[in-house]
């Protein structure tokens, strides 16, 4: 993480012309090969992000994360060309990406209060009752 934000900060100063950036691309590249996460340079990531295992991770260049977001391994944000849902997924603040979990196209996801509210007001209850729409919800 720290390599891309350097590479972040260097695409946007003056002294990337001195060999500075080319050498920022090397280390990722060596880094994405060596972990098996290849996480773009150019995505956008929010503060917070959290890698729990290496391993099968893929960022597309054009995906946005928010603040405080994990991502386990098997990880893939990708873009889809065609359809109703072109284009490259947005993940909001405070998400968690389970493993194996294939996230492809256009499609926005965040954490909202009253979801996680419901959430745990149905398991302190024991499982009983009505099942939270947060849960049955299909994105």
């Amino acid at each position: 993480m720290v390599l891309l934000r350097l590479y972040v900060f260097a695409r946007e100063t003056r002294w990337c012309r001195f060999g500075v950036r080319q050498f920022l691309v090397l280390a990722l590249h060596h880094y994405s090969i060596r972990y098996g996460i290849d996480i773009s340079r150019d995505a956008r990531i929010g503060s917070g992000f959290y890698i729990g295992h290496f391993g099968g991770i893929f960022v597309n260049a054009d995906v946005v994360i928010g603040a405080n977001c994990n991502i386990s391994q098997g990880v893939t944000l990708g873009r889809q060309n065609r359809g109703e849902r072109e284009g490259c997924p947005t993940i909001g603040n405070d998400v968690y990406i389970a493993p194996g979990a294939k996230i492809i196209g256009r499609i926005m996801g965040e954490a909202r209060e009253e979801d996680i509210r419901s959430r745990i007001e149905w398991l302190r209850n024991g499982r009983q009752g009505n099942v939270p729409e947060a849960l049955t919800k299909r994105y």
